[in-house]
């Protein structure tokens, strides 16, 4: 199994954008992945990111399909500023940085921030940005962006996202409603903002500050 398995096992999945089938082509994923876990690396299934018995060993990657389908409802343009809270493995990452001009991406763990980004400078990528701390303060002095996405669940989109998000951008984070979560897609119209639910996920809780380490 290989990259182009995977690309072929996304099209049966609905996975029809073909620069984004191309960015997968392009980014290895068993270099994202724990070497432990590489013969999984192009099954459509979630990895964990730490090896077993460490603290934070429950996190594990998105499935390529999830990573995928979400990537392709944020509509990514060639010109595209994009900010992602939940940096992880670094996986997605790489895939927007193929789609978009440049990428912003904030991970709460350093540690695994610094591998991420040790993994993509490696593959030659030099349009993504890095930031290590509390993602849902978002990025301030970079705001407008074009696209957000939120890699963890969330009652609502933290304000401070919502405001840095253009007019007409576009945001996809994890609503979480009762015991599930859903994927919700946020259109920025003026003073309007449009919700749409996607589909059912499961991702960690988002982290903040004042919520503790």
């Amino acid at each position: 199994m290989g990259l182009s398995y995977l690309v072929e096992e996304l099209k049966k999945k609905g996975i029809e954008d073909r620069r984004l089938l191309s960015a997968f082509l392009k980014i290895p994923r068993e270099l994202f992945v724990p070497v432990i876990y590489r013969p999984l690396a192009y099954e459509d299934v979630p990895i964990p990111l730490f090896p077993k018995g460490e603290v934070f060993s429950p996190i594990t990657t998105s499935t390529p399909s999830t990573i995928a389908f979400i990537v392709q409802s944020l509509l990514v343009e060639k010109d595209s500023k994009i900010l992602e809270i939940g940096t992880g493995s670094g996986y997605q990452t790489a895939i927007l940085a193929h789609l978009g001009k440049e990428v912003f991406s904030i991970e709460r763990i350093e540690s695994l921030g610094i591998e991420a980004k040790e993994r993509i400078l490696s593959l030659g990528i030099k349009n993504v940005h890095f930031r290590f701390g509390d993602g849902s303060l978002g990025w301030e002095e970079e705001k407008p962006f074009d696209r957000i996405v939120i890699s963890a669940g969330c009652d609502t989109i933290p304000p401070p996202l919502l405001a840095q998000l253009r007019d007409g951008g576009r945001a996809i984070y994890p609503v979480k409603r009762g015991e599930k979560q859903f994927l919700y897609l946020c259109l920025k119209l003026g003073e309007r903002i449009k919700l749409r639910p996607l589909r059912e996920v499961n991702f960690s809780l988002l982290v903040r500050e004042k919520d503790g380490a």
